[in-house]
């Protein structure tokens, strides 16, 4: 727990079935927990924590990361046993 009840989590990625696929789902989340700072919290603290340019760089980023997947992931499974 964070300055005043805030805290930033970044939960692991959690793979996503979809038409014999798998999707990758990857969040961050901030968050007040004391309902009378939120609102300061979300327009003041938030932006400045995690700006827009900086969440648009971090999506990138995500992209690019599960984009190359599949470049190393076959071998990497195969090396670790699998089928």
């Amino acid at each position: 727990m964070g300055l005043f009840g805030s805290s930033i989590t970044l939960p692991p990625p959690r793979p996503i079935p979809w038409k014999m696929k798998t999707l990758s789902s990857a969040e961050t989340e901030l968050r007040m927990l004391n309902p009378f700072l939120r609102p300061f919290f979300n327009r003041i603290v938030r932006p400045r924590v995690f700006s827009d340019d900086k969440a648009r760089t971090w999506l990138k980023h995500n992209v690019e990361e599960v984009g190359n997947f599949e470049f190393f992931l076959p071998d990497l499974h195969a090396l670790e046993g699998g089928t």
